[in-house]
């Protein structure tokens, strides 16, 4: 079975890495789509708040489903063999990218408990407050879970060559 895998295109070794590599950029993309629908909403604020509520909602499960397959396949990288733990830039580098990790998320629940005062202010008819709110869930705390992502991917990139 390992040699039918093998034979193809990819080895089994680079199949993981690969998915990793795809969640990663995954999860940069979501968040680049919602600061740029954030930007549309925000240009032209309208009373259709129902489009930024599910458009929120959508961003929050697949973020949340991202992001778990995105630990998962870090974890099972870094516990697969494949890295040399007594070379002490290796482990630095995992914990650096679990840490900043651990980071994405708190930022991740700062903008959910945002997009959640979203939610409550539509209910009460606060439209200053759902502005304010939307800015800065998304101009500030996407951006900065952004630029923290391609931090990670670059960490990811740079544990390749001790290998």
């Amino acid at each position: 079975m390992n040699q039918e895998i093998n034979a193809a295109f990819a080895k089994a070794e680079q199949i993981l890495p690969f998915l990793h590599i795809i969640f990663a950029m995954s999860i940069v993309s979501i968040q680049v789509v919602l600061l740029i629908g954030s930007r549309y909403f925000l240009k032209n604020f309208s009373d259709d708040y129902k489009m930024v509520l599910s458009f929120c909602k959508k961003f929050e499960i697949s973020f949340i489903i991202l992001f778990i397959l995105l630990v998962l396949s870090g974890f099972i990288m870094s516990k697969n063999g494949d890295f040399k733990f007594s070379d002490p830039m290796v482990e630095g580098i995992l914990n650096t990218k679990f840490i900043l990790s651990g980071f994405i998320l708190l930022n991740f629940g700062y903008i959910y408990y945002k997009l959640m005062m979203i939610r409550k202010n539509i209910e009460k008819n606060e439209v200053e407050e759902v502005y304010d709110n939307l800015v800065i869930a998304t101009k500030y705390f996407t951006s900065l879970n952004i630029g923290l992502c391609v931090i990670g991917i670059y960490l990811g990139v740079v544990i390749v060559e001790f290998r």
